[in-house]
């Protein structure tokens, strides 16, 4: 061991240079703040300063487009509206012209289900008139069915369509 600390030359066998080493050693590679650190952390400023330009210029950006907004009436907000009434009044599935369509044929509907209604309402008196009075039962079987008695005749008129011009 002694001819191996022999070959060494003195001054690095000084204390000093030995503690300073380690002191380097330590602060390079084994400190929170070591040189990888500080190396990681001036490339993350880098990249920070690089984006803080960026920003700042979309910020310029934008207020100009604000101010030219500010001047102009006709801004994307009032476009967008524009479109979007467009839209739903002409393109949409249910669109304006469809909803009066859609109202007219509702309301032919209830018209016919009110004449429906009213010629149920006909027929059910109708049909208590038959079930109760035995003449209205005879006048119905001889204009419906054209019944007659034994010794009645029956004579048919009909009436001739209005006559056309030529």
């Amino acid at each position: 061991m002694n001819q191996f600390l022999s070959t060494i030359p003195p001054w690095i066998r000084n204390k000093y240079f030995i503690a300073t080493a380690i002191f380097i050693v330590i602060v390079l590679f084994l400190d929170k703040n070591d040189l990888f650190t500080q190396l990681d952390r001036k490339q993350e400023l880098h990249k920070l300063e690089k984006t803080k330009e960026y920003y700042s210029n979309q910020i310029e950006l934008e207020s100009k487009e604000l101010e030219s907004l500010k001047k102009n009436p006709r801004n994307k907000y009032f476009i967008a509206t524009a479109i979007f009434i467009v839209i739903v009044l002409f393109l949409d599935k249910n669109d304006l012209f469809t909803q009066l369509e859609r109202k007219q044929e509702l309301h032919k509907l209830e018209k016919t289900k009110e004449y429906y209604s009213n010629q149920i309402e006909l027929e059910r008196k109708e049909l208590e008139s038959l079930k109760k009075n035995p003449a209205t039962i005879e006048k119905y079987a001889r204009e419906k069915y054209l019944m007659k008695k034994d010794n009645e005749d029956l004579f048919l008129i009909t009436e001739k369509p209005a006559a056309t011009k030529k």
